[in-house]
């Protein structure tokens, strides 16, 4: 069976495409694709894929998808299974920018946080504890690191993410939180 990376500027990518290509015994496409697609190009996107289904396709924080679910019932159609890592709130993009949840056949949710995976459970998912780990081949040092903090971030994949959110368009950024805001109150 195939292997489909959805590869977008978003955490992790360069490492998981790095430990993909080490492993000579997976036939593995990367699909470099951004992070969110339209409703529009979701037809453009199967089409780009097609050959290769059924697959798994892996994707970070739902990177490669549409919004509105169409990409992820088109691979359901296709008998292809889905699996998706959460490096972030897996409930972030539904709460903020309306995002239907998935089709939950053959679909399979990782999360690095384990306190998400009984709320996520319970809302349908397949979710599994899966911690953050490192590359060697992009996190390593020669000598001893001295502890100095309870928390660490490891690597550095998600410069280019991290710029576009700095460098993008945030004219409309209080309107998009404003509803939350005012059920929060």
């Amino acid at each position: 069976m195939n292997l489909i990376f959805f590869k977008s500027q978003t955490f992790l990518t360069r490492e998981i495409e790095h430990a993909l290509a080490k492993r000579g015994d997976i036939h593995s496409v990367v699909i470099t694709i951004p992070e969110r697609i339209s409703e529009d190009s979701v037809e453009s996107v199967y089409e780009r894929i097609r050959q290769y289904l059924p697959a798994i396709v892996l994707s970070v924080n739902n990177a490669g998808y549409d919004f509105e679910g169409r990409l992820s019932e088109l691979l359901v159609k296709s008998d292809s299974y889905q699996v998706n890592w959460d490096v972030d709130d897996p409930f972030f993009k539904g709460v903020f920018y309306n995002r239907r949840k998935p089709s939950m056949k053959n679909r399979l949710d990782f999360v690095s946080e384990a306190s998400f995976v009984p709320r996520m459970n319970a809302a349908g998912y397949h979710a599994h504890f899966l911690p953050l780990g490192v590359d060697p081949a992009f996190f390593n040092t020669k000598t001893a690191v001295e502890y100095r903090r309870d928390i660490a971030f490891v690597g550095n994949s998600s410069m280019e993410f991290l710029d576009t959110l700095m460098s993008g368009d945030s004219e409309n950024d209080l309107e998009k939180v404003a509803p939350l805001i005012a059920r929060l109150k």
